[in-house]
């Protein structure tokens, strides 16, 4: 399909980009990896609130003090993203504060997820704030709409 203006190969790239996103998306899925959002600025300044966390599965006994490690929190209910501060591994418990925070936690070793490899800063703020996911959808709909109108008119 032909699309006027140009926009062909805009289009192509656009497909590809958007292929390759979700084949690496699919690929860490398969392989156990998981994406949390951060929700708190409890790691803040260095994993910023509106982050996505990408955790990779490890089992307590392989963490290391300084990791930032994913565990379950299940008194919360929620997945805590914290620093590893110390590691009983004669108890088997983990301990992990947040890099603003002064309060150190306990979970036992089997309540933890993986380690944190790496994050994408504030990829998902649209999902702590739905009003701003509306209106950003909303401004690139008029936006590609206004294009597309521009395009075709001539």
């Amino acid at each position: 399909m032909r699309i006027p203006g140009g926009f062909g190969v805009l289009w192509s790239v656009d497909t590809a980009l958007a292929a390759g996103v979700l084949a690496a998306i699919l690929l860490l899925a398969v392989s156990g990896v998981r994406f949390n959002l951060v929700v708190t600025g409890s790691m803040e300044p260095t994993i910023p609130r509106g982050s996505i966390a990408v955790v990779e599965p490890m089992p307590a006994s392989l963490l290391r003090v300084g990791d930032v490690a994913a565990v379950e929190d299940r008194a919360r209910g929620v997945l805590l993203v914290h620093r590893v501060v110390y590691i009983d591994r004669s108890g088997g418990f983990v301990f992990m504060k947040g890099d603003a925070s002064e309060a150190v936690e306990g979970f036992p070793g089997e309540q933890v997820v993986g380690r944190v490899v790496f994050h994408i800063p504030y990829a998902g703020l649209p999902l702590l704030y739905p009003r701003l996911h509306i209106a950003l959808v909303t401004v690139l709909g008029i936006l590609v709409t206004v294009l597309l109108y521009r395009e075709l008119r001539g």
